[in-house]
C-alpha cells in the first residue's frame, strides 16, 4: 500500500552505542542494555570489528560483556553497538512551526500539553506564537503529568470550545441559528388616513419560530433575544376610485421611534396602486426592544388602503448569525 513521507519506522531507527573506559587487567564490563547473547552486539576494538562467540574475541549475556583478553588503558579503545531489536531507538522528526509541533521543550513553540507544577492544578496549553494559550481547571498534578479533562456539560456535534484569549473557555454553537424569525402578512385591506402614518396590522402569520410576533393586538415583533436582525417589509398601497398617489412613505420603527423611512414620490402617476419595500439591519440590545411598521400615503383627497396580499403586503425578520 502506498504512503506519504519516509518509510514507516525504518527511516527513524538508530542503534544505541556504548563507549567503554578501559581498565587494565579487566575482562568483564557492564553493558548499558541487557542482551540475550554476544550476537546482539558489534564490538569494535581499536577500530577493528571483533568476532563474537566462545573461544573468539568476546561473549555476552544479560548486562555482562566478557573479553577473551584484557586491554590496556591509554593504548586500546573499545566501543559496541547494540544490534538487537530491543536496543533500537526511535527519533521522531520535529514538525516545523508553520505546521504543528507536538513535541516541544519550549512553551512558545508548537503545542505543548503538560502540568505547570502549580498547586492549583491548572493545565496549560501553549499555542504557537500565541502568548495567551488556554487554561483548563483540573485536579492538582505535578509538572509534566497527564490529565483527564471532564467538561461540565455534554458536547453535541455542533458545539465547540472557544477562548477569549485571556484563558477563559466557553461553549459555542457551530454555525448557530437564524432565530427568532417570523413572517406575517395582511389578510384583508386596511384603510389608511390620507397623508398620516398608520401602523399596519399584519394579522396572519406564515411562521413564527419563537412566538415573538404579536399578530392580534400590537402587531409588533419583540425578539426577546439580543443580537443583530434583518427586518423587512413591503406594502402595496391602493387608492380608491380614480385617486392618484402623490407620495408613499414606509417606515420601520423601533420602540415607537422612527428607525428608517423609505419615500417614493409617485408624482400622481400611479392611479392603480404601488408597492413600497424596505430593509433594515438593526441591533437589538435588550429583551424588550420591539419593531413595528407604519405607512403614509398621500392621495390629496379620497381614500387609500394597504392592500391585502401575501406577496405584496408583508412584514418579516430574522436574527443574523454573528
Amino acid at each position: 500500500m502506498g504512503y506519504l513521507g519516509n518509510t514507516p519506522g525504518e527511516s527513524f531507527i538508530s542503534f544505541a552505542k556504548q563507549v567503554f573506559t578501559i581498565v587494565n587487567s579487566q575482562t568483564a564490563y557492564t553493558l548499558d542494555f541487557a542482551v540475550v547473547d554476544e550476537n546482539e552486539l558489534r564490538l569494535v576494538v581499536n577500530n577493528v570489528v571483533q568476532e563474537p562467540g566462545s573461544g573468539k574475541a568476546y561473549t555476552a549475556s544479560g548486562t555482562t560483556l566478557t573479553l577473551s583478553a584484557a586491554l590496556t588503558n591509554g593504548t586500546d579503545e573499545m566501543y559496541c553497538v547494540f544490534l538487537g531489536k530491543a536496543r533500537e531507538t526511535v527519533t521522531v522528526p520535529t514538525i516545523t512551526k508553520d505546521k504543528l509541533n507536538l513535541i516541544s521543550t519550549s512553551s512558545s513553540a508548537g503545542l505543548e500539553v503538560k502540568g505547570d507544577g502549580t498547586t492549583d492544578g491548572t493545565l496549560q496549553l501553549n499555542c504557537s506564537q500565541n502568548s495567551h494559550g488556554i487554561k483548563l481547571a483540573s485536579p492538582p498534578h505535578s509538572a509534566g503529568q497527564s490529565y483527564t479533562l471532564t467538561f461540565p456539560q455534554s458536547i453535541s456535534a455542533d458545539t465547540f470550545l472557544k477562548t477569549d484569549g485571556s484563558g477563559n473557555l466557553s461553549f459555542a454553537s457551530a454555525g448557530g441559528t437564524n432565530t427568532p424569525a417570523f413572517s406575517a402578512y395582511l389578510s384583508s385591506d386596511q384603510t389608511l388616513t390620507d397623508n398620516t402614518f398608520t401602523k399596519i396590522q399584519f394579522n396572519t402569520e406564515v411562521f413564527d419560530s419563537d412566538g415573538t410576533y404579536d399578530n392580534s393586538t400590537n402587531y409588533r415583533f419583540t425578539p426577546a433575544v439580543a443580537g443583530k436582525y434583518l427586518i423587512s417589509s413591503q406594502i402595496r398601497v391602493h387608492p380608491g376610485s380614480d385617486n392618484q398617489l402623490r407620495k408613499v412613505l414606509l417606515q420601520i420603527a423601533k420602540n415607537g421611534s422612527e428607525r428608517q423611512t423609505f419615500i417614493i414620490n409617485t408624482q400622481d402617476s400611479y392611479p392603480l396602486g404601488y408597492c413600497s419595500g424596505i430593509n433594515v439591519l438593526t441591533d437589538t440590545v435588550t429583551t424588550t426592544d420591539y419593531y413595528e411598521v407604519f405607512c403614509k400615503a398621500d392621495v390629496g383627497s379620497g381614500t387609500v388602503a394597504a392592500e391585502a396580499d401575501l406577496f405584496g403586503t408583508w412584514f418579516a425578520a430574522h436574527k443574523l448569525i454573528t
